[in-house]
């Protein structure tokens, strides 16, 4: 089988120990999708061999030239006409793409298409059977379309933040409809009780404390501000990558937007006698927002909207997440706190007290909803989510719909019945066609890539590469 991994960021460093890992065992062939110089010259140092790799890096240069050649007509004429037939509008991929939406139509639509006629000649060309990625940039989405129309495999691999450290395979670009390889049946009592005690227990994932650290200025930023400048013509041509100004600018506003965040905006708790909903900002850019649930990504025109959809006494309490502090300007903060009923809660503020005195949660699609729902709490979400047919989650397709659900909250509450049978089938459904390991990179958790990690995610790779 000829098997294809996306480069990804650092992640790259944990597929490529996984691709030696499999390859020990088995005739596979393994080829990669890079778009950024930098990770495929050190694919190259690693070894693997240069036919072996597709660089869809998209310099000026390129564009220039891909839009002048005979076959920039005809590439877009083929996308264009099997645009109605896919998942995703090309605006819409290029809209939820944190980077691509920054540049010009005219180059974020023709490096679709480059894409798209690189991607698809070279897996016609090589037999691509299997594709692993994340859904994390534009190239990554577009391959999972493409691949539909090849007839090829593409699995969306994503950690899960279910209690335990596990992953699964996605068959499409949302984190909605989860394969199972191998069939297996759990117990479904067990893995209801287990993750009930977890959270009454206030576990959380491995990945949420790795990254629980808030922006302060460091002498290493000096560092790493001139080792940005030294590797920066690495990064020419990378769409996935923001450029060395752009990045330190971020840095420097991630510590000016916590300064105000903490020192200029009053935070309110919730009096016992509030009648209010909870809304949990989600860290942004991200793809669980920008790719599962587009139409609702704009956290503050949502937020806005939620208020012309609430009655006067009903209050909005906004928490934002611990790890994304900083994320948030100081311009969208003031804003927030013009939306009438709408009051910031302090970000470190214990979320299941809130939870439980609230009239409902409201999600875009974060697994705080997984969260709630278990613990019998009405859930509003927005996005598609894997665990989004919990009893107590009700999906909003329109504001029409939230504005009637939330002038008879009261109703609504006493309606929406907990069915633990229910939920107990789907969350034996999740826990069952979920593997053990950690998916991430030597960045964010070391662990990833050690070798007894490495030994278990190889295992539930296995299933589908054998």
């Amino acid at each position: 089988m000829n098997v294809c991994f996306f480069s990804n960021f650092d992640k790259t460093i944990f597929f490529r120990k996984l691709q030696v890992r499999l390859e020990k065992d088995s005739r596979n062939t393994y080829y990669w999708v890079c778009s950024s110089p930098k990770w495929k010259q050190w694919l190259l140092e690693e070894g693997v061999k240069d036919k072996f790799i597709l660089d869809i890096s998209f310099t000026n240069k390129k564009y220039l030239k891909f839009i002048k050649s005979p076959e920039f007509e005809l590439i877009k004429e083929e996308l264009y006409s099997i645009e109605s037939k896919i998942n995703l509008s090309i605006n819409y991929i290029i809209l939820m793409d944190r980077n691509l939406r920054r540049y010009k139509r005219d180059f974020s639509t023709a490096y679709i298409l480059y894409v798209y006629y690189l991607i698809k000649n070279f897996y016609k060309e090589n037999n691509i059977e299997t594709i692993f990625s994340e859904v994390t940039h534009a190239a990554e989405v577009l391959s999972i379309e493409t691949s539909f129309f090849l007839g090829v495999s593409h699995y969306n691999i994503s950690q899960l933040a279910i209690p335990g450290n596990k992953f699964s395979f996605f068959k499409t670009f949302a984190n909605t409809e989860i394969f199972n390889p191998h069939k297996k049946v759990n117990d479904s009592i067990a893995n209801y009780d287990y993750a009930i005690s977890a959270l009454i227990n206030k576990t959380k994932p491995k990945y949420y404390f790795s990254q629980l650290k808030q922006p302060r200025f460091s002498g290493l930023w000096i560092k790493k501000f001139f080792n940005y400048l030294i590797d920066n013509s690495s990064y020419n041509g990378d769409c996935t990558e923001s450029g060395v100004w752009l990045r330190t600018l971020k840095k420097t506003l991630l510590l000016w937007n916590t300064f105000f965040l903490n020192n200029c905006v009053r935070f309110y708790s919730p009096l016992p006698t509030d009648s209010y909903v909870l809304y949990f900002w989600q860290r942004q850019p991200e793809a669980t927002i920008d790719l599962f649930a587009g139409l609702f990504s704009n956290q503050v025109e949502l937020l806005k909207n939620i208020s012309r959809c609430s009655p006067c006494n009903l209050k909005i309490f906004v928490k934002f997440h611990p790890n994304g502090v900083g994320e948030l300007s100081s311009s969208q903060i003031i804003t927030l706190l013009r939306i009438p009923n709408l009051y910031i809660i302090n970000y470190n503020t214990e979320s299941h007290s809130l939870i439980m005195k609230s009239k409902a949660v409201i999600t875009i699609t974060g697994t705080v909803g997984f969260e709630a729902a278990m613990l019998n709490k009405l859930v509003i979400m927005f996005g598609d989510m894997y665990f989004d047919k919990l009893s107590k989650i009700i999906k909003i397709n329109s504001y029409t719909e939230l504005k009637n659900l939330l002038f008879k909250i009261e109703q609504v509450c006493a309606e929406t019945a907990y069915n633990v049978e229910e939920d107990r089938l789907l969350l034996n459904e999740i826990y069952s066609n979920a593997f053990d390991g950690i998916i991430s990179d030597p960045k964010t958790d070391i662990d990833c890539i050690n070798n007894n990690n490495i030994e278990i995610v190889s295992n539930a790779f296995y299933y589908i590469v054998e």
